[in-house]
């Protein structure tokens, strides 16, 4: 299914890619993350492939469970970092789009060093 449905007294329906786009936003403006890990690396960011290829999301019914990685920035605290990204998934998509969200499973793939 792409679409997640939302009756109130009629019908939405949002797809995939728009709650992957939130999310990603919500990653990228998040302090200590690098960027949202691609699944075949540098390779599939060069070939522009989208959020929605990088973030999954499961759907039951309007209740979702997401998982993607992200590239943590050197000098962070993971776990923090991780709860920071987490939370603020779970207000936008519950704000944004009157979603709830039972599970985010964050994957630090990788650390940036600054040079």
């Amino acid at each position: 299914m792409n679409d997640v449905e939302i009756s109130a007294g009629g019908s939405l329906k949002v797809s995939k890619k728009v709650i992957a786009d939130i999310i990603s936003s919500c990653i990228k403006e998040t302090e200590g993350v690098a960027y949202v890990a691609s699944k075949g690396g540098i390779a599939d960011r060069l070939a522009g492939n989208t959020n929605e290829d990088n973030i999954k999301i499961t759907t039951i019914g309007d209740v979702l469970s997401v998982s993607f990685g992200i590239v943590l920035k050197s000098g962070y605290n993971a776990v923090k970092t991780a709860e920071t990204v987490q939370e603020s998934v779970k207000n936008a998509v519950a704000s944004m789009l009157g979603l709830t969200i039972a599970k985010i499973n964050v994957n630090i793939v990788n650390v940036v060093f600054d040079d």
